[in-house]
């Protein structure tokens, strides 16, 4: 029993809450969800995407059943559109990774998820990892890596195809650049993290025309403030 609890208790000793969300009184009725998130293996558990809590709100109010979703980024969001009957394709690098969401899947869910891991060779280093031509991710660790692949998998597909494209995973300028164009007139196309000074030329650039809800707030794990955008395709 005491195993059992101890487990299952809120991961706070790396991540403690910041001033900045303690701060954020509007934000405080989140506070309770973002403990329970720090328990291992929760937000599968529960099918909570891992987007500003307000965000993720937003989503639940607004989706319609028998969507069809491309998401860069597969995890707990993956599991969160088959609670509205998606067709998701979901695109992911990590390969132990894909395997732990496999034996998370009902078997009535229409999901094509896909491992596209790292270009090999990689293209290139030369360009910057806001140019959406480089392909770069700014995760730790991926350096000097490229996700070319990765990003192309989306255009196979027509213009206009999607209800909802996410932007939450690997060379974040490139996946939007590439997928602005397959989002359906009024569908959404999420990009998470948006407050990142490296995502601003292509949002800016891509994605001017379309309506932005954004929101900045506490999201599950992270102990500071983060922002997910939402936005609305003409």
């Amino acid at each position: 029993m005491f195993s059992r609890i101890m487990r299952n208790l809120p991961l706070v000793g790396n991540r403690l809450p910041s001033l900045s969300m303690l701060r954020a009184t509007d934000q405080w009725r989140h506070l309770y969800p973002w403990f329970q998130s720090r328990r291992e293996n929760y937000l599968l558990d529960h099918a909570i995407p891992w987007l500003v809590y307000d965000a993720a709100e937003y989503l639940r109010a607004n989706l319609q059943k028998n969507i069809r979703v491309f998401e860069y980024g597969s995890g707990s969001s993956t599991l969160f559109w088959s609670k509205f009957d998606a067709h998701c394709t979901s695109i992911e690098h990590d390969g132990s990774w894909v395997n732990v969401l496999r034996t998370r899947f009902n078997p009535a869910y229409d999901v094509d998820l896909r491992l596209v891991p790292t270009d090999n060779p990689p293209l290139p280093l030369d360009k910057d990892i806001a140019d959406p031509s480089g392909y770069r991710s700014d995760w730790f660790g991926f350096e000097r890596q490229t996700f070319k692949t990765y990003v192309e998998q989306i255009d196979t597909f027509p213009d206009g195809c999607f209800d909802v494209v996410l932007v939450d995973g690997q060379a974040r300028p490139s996946c939007i650049a590439h997928s602005y164009k397959k989002v359906k007139s009024r569908g959404m196309l999420i990009v998470d993290n948006a407050d990142l000074s490296q995502y601003q030329p292509a949002l800016h650039e891509y994605l001017a025309a379309f309506n932005c809800h954004s929101f900045t707030g506490i999201a599950p794990i992270e102990g500071v403030l983060s922002r997910t955008n939402v936005y609305i395709a003409p």
